[in-house]
């Protein structure tokens, strides 16, 4: 019986730690496609910018923003310890980016061509949209591009 139990946990925290090295992975290679879609972004669009509080608070600051129509990054700053992420979607909830969620850093959301309406930008980590981690983008103006 000791043995099946002492085996038990050698495969689990095996697999803990692949499925983190996996999870790693996928995350810094996000994070690299952000920033070279940044860089790509940089010389035909609009660029925005949030954060949360150091303290890992529940809020965007700003909670809201406004664009012009076309191409639009939105880079956030996480700064704290506490995981967060950012997804922009239609008012209707169709999502068109996302980040995993990450700590202590900035990832940014690439959307291209966004059409004049009203979007919602959140996180994804259970329960923080629903703490009221969550604001408005605002696409104002001329037809898009």
């Amino acid at each position: 019986f000791a043995a099946i139990v002492v085996a038990t946990m050698s495969f689990a925290v095996v697999k803990a730690n692949d499925e983190q090295d996996k999870r790693d992975k996928e995350q810094a290679e996000e994070a690299h496609q952000a920033e070279g879609a940044n860089q790509g972004n940089a010389a035909g669009g609009e660029q925005l910018a949030v954060s949360s509080p150091a303290d890992g608070g529940l809020i965007y600051q700003p909670d809201g923003l406004t664009a012009q129509p076309g191409n639009v990054t939105i880079t956030y700053d996480n700064p704290s310890p506490v995981p967060h992420s950012i997804a922009v979607a239609t008012a209707n909830g169709n999502v068109l980016r996302e980040v995993q969620p990450f700590t202590n850093g900035k990832q940014s959301v690439d959307l291209s061509n966004l059409a004049p309406g009203k979007y919602i930008f959140y996180c994804t980590v259970p329960g923080h949209r629903e703490a009221g981690m969550e604001g408005n983008l605002t696409v104002t103006g001329g037809p898009t591009p």
